[in-house]
């Protein structure tokens, strides 16, 4: 009796489908076709837009290079030593031109950021997401997820969120952090009128272990009993930063006739480095005035630009426009008081800022033909506060079939990092101001290249480096690790640093193996003990490439090492959050094996690693700063799935 009713229901169901199946062929007709089932766009109508208005098409390839890039900064990590977590910064063997906004001066904390470079706009023809893995160490994982899709054929946008979260292997290494970002792209119907923007939060929270306290005997030593890593000994357990970021930005072209445009954008960018400590820390010297640590150095600042543009087929794109940027540094701890006039009472915390402006007339010129491209961008500055004039070029050649000769010439002159020469601290011995005695750096690069098809890429580069400012720690001074933390403080060099470097790259091929090779030497002629760069860094990677499962999946299969030469590497501080020049621990060389698979099925990219195998038979004294050690061997799963509607 219970189970009449359901069968009613079934029946019931049953009667309707039918009686409306027999509707819909009766509509239909008998001579009526099947409807076609609609024909899935092409992968290269999905594409993404750069800042500078050049158009990507989706790759759907699987490359070796894409495997280089599935970590968790998502570029290759060919210059970079990363610390033994994921997450946590990344010491670096090379040395760049400093980005055109003013820094906040703590950069291996911000790999994980997505700045204005990185941000791509969106013209798909129907919605597509992608989904980017990469398992961690212990409980964590990383995923990455965007969805872009049109509103109309004219508006686009995308939401994207990042997760992340690595315990580590050590005691005190805890990292975790999240990621919001979207974009939005506009072009009116009769293709007069684009608007563009995006917005972008991150906030990051990691433990600050500073470094071995035992390296000797629980490290280097290879005892057994510290092979499981959370008995090892860091010298901090009550220490954590954070890095919090926002941006926006907005910018729009307006086509009066077929060759003259209007032009407008705007960038706002705000990041903070806090520090925080329950109590103070030998090592770091003395409180001021209080009995814990919390340090915030932020800056915020805003870009405006306005101007024309010249659009042109046969001459190329020709801009001018006025250039306003205004920054603003602050500074807020716990010893920091104030006393309100108004209120007759004494303020805890409040902040410290300090206020820049610089103005500049900028052009930019880019032009493309059939073997021949040029870029180049100019800032001549009308009021120089912490840039000056800057000048970027490149260039292209085209020689023959897959052979091009390029150079590049860039020479920047703006004021350092800003807490170099600004900052306040809990600890009396990290305050200083010296912008009034601050001279401006100047940064000269020229670099040659020429790329073959099947001889490789070479290329040749010359960089100078006048009234460099870097962190310090004096060698006089040292007497163990951590001791020259208290010394540590904001030097310039009184010489002009010059650095000479040859780079070599290719991808020799021979049926279904591969051999990829890069290698880089680099010297510089600096006394000072500054400017520390190994001599030489080589990866190599030999990979077969085959169908596996009756061609339902496509693999690289192989073994990729990588080594650098001995050489004084930049030490860590974990209360400034900056890599710092010293002269004490040399940094032996070694090499780090991997083994890989990198693999394909339909729209999803797979990735199996190794990481560092040799380290169970190797030397255990592989470090990527003083005191702090490489990434030990570990297996690593992650992919790259699209979703296309």
């Amino acid at each position: 009796m219970k189970i009449r009713p359901f069968l009613i229901f079934l029946l019931s169901l049953w009667t309707l489908s039918f009686a409306y199946s027999q509707q819909e062929l009766d509509v239909k007709g008998p001579k009526q076709k099947e409807r076609k089932k609609p024909k899935m766009p092409s992968k290269a109508e999905y594409l993404k837009i750069t800042i500078d208005r050049d158009t990507i098409p989706l790759d759907t390839i699987l490359r070796f290079e894409k495997g280089l890039r599935h970590n968790v900064a998502n570029r290759d990590l060919f210059e970079f030593l990363p610390f033994s977590n994921p997450g946590r910064p990344m010491n670096k063997m090379t040395r760049e031109t400093p980005s055109r906004l003013p820094s906040l001066g703590v950069p291996m904390q911000h790999f994980m950021l997505y700045e204005k470079k990185d941000m791509y706009f969106h013209r798909n023809p129907t919605p597509i997401t992608e989904f980017f893995f990469l398992s961690i160490l212990n409980r964590g994982q990383l995923l990455n997820s965007n969805l872009a899709f049109n509103l109309s054929e004219q508006f686009n946008m995308s939401l994207g969120f990042r997760g992340f979260r690595s315990e580590g292997h050590y005691v005190n290494e805890l990292v975790n952090s999240g990621s919001f970002r979207t974009t939005f792209n506009y072009t009116s119907e009769n293709k007069k009128y684009q608007w563009r923007g995006f917005m972008t939060t991150h906030n990051m929270n990691q433990l600050e272990p500073a470094g071995l306290k035992y390296a000797t005997t629980q490290f280097d030593s290879g005892n057994p009993q510290f092979l499981e890593r959370r008995y090892v000994d860091q010298l901090f357990s009550d220490a954590d930063s954070r890095v919090l970021h926002r941006g926006f930005y907005a910018d729009q072209m307006y086509t009066l006739t077929g060759a003259l445009a209007l032009t407008q954008s705007i960038h706002y960018d705000s990041r903070s480095y806090i520090f925080n400590q329950s109590s103070a820390n030998i090592l770091l010297g003395e409180l001021n005035e209080v009995s814990a640590v919390s340090d915030k150095h932020g800056i915020r600042s805003v870009e405006f630009t306005a101007g024309i543009a010249l659009l042109g087929k046969e001459w190329g794109t020709l801009e001018g426009s006025i250039r306003q940027l205004a920054t603003r540094q602050g500074f807020e701890n716990l010893a920091a008081t104030t006393q309100d006039a108004t209120k007759s009472e004494t303020i805890a915390n409040p902040e410290t800022f300090y206020s820049y402006s610089d103005t500049h007339i900028k052009g930019r010129y880019t032009n493309q033909k059939d073997r021949i491209g040029v870029h180049a961008e100019v800032y001549l500055p009308l009021q120089a506060t912490l840039q000056g004039f800057v000048v970027n070029s490149s260039a292209y050649i085209k020689l023959g079939d897959k052979r091009y000769l390029r150079g590049a010439f860039e020479q920047r002159n703006q004021l350092p990092d800003l807490n170099l020469l600004r900052y306040q601290s809990n600890y009396t011995a990290f305050n200083w101001d010296t912008y009034e005695q601050s001279a401006m750096e100047s940064h000269v690069r020229l670099k040659v290249g020429l790329e073959d098809k099947r001889f490789g890429s070479i290329s040749a580069q010359l960089k100078t480096l006048n009234n460099g400012y870097f962190f310090e720690a004096p060698i006089a001074i040292y007497s163990g690790f951590g001791a020259d933390y208290t010394m540590l403080s904001p030097t310039r060099s009184n010489s002009v640093i010059t650095e000479r470097a040859l780079e070599y790259s290719n991808a020799l091929r021979w049926r279904r193996l591969t051999l990829d090779l890069r290698a880089l030497y680099q010297e510089s002629d600096d006394t000072g003990g500054l400017y520390n760069i190994p001599k030489f860094i080589a990866r190599s990677a030999l990979y077969v490439s085959t169908d596996l499962f009756d061609k339902a999946m496509f693999a690289h299969i192989g073994v990729k090492g990588r080594y650098f030469d001995d050489f004084y590497a930049d030490g860590y501080h974990p209360v400034l959050g900056v890599f710092y020049s010293q002269q004490h621990s040399l940094i032996s060389g070694y090499a780090v094996l991997d083994a890989f698979i990198y693999a394909k099925v339909r729209t999803m990219d797979l990735f199996l690693t190794y990481e560092h195998l040799n380290a169970a038979w190797g030397s255990p004294s592989y470090y990527a700063a003083p005191g702090v050690p490489f990434r030990d061997g570990v297996i690593r799963f992650g992919f790259t799935w699209n979703f296309f509607d």
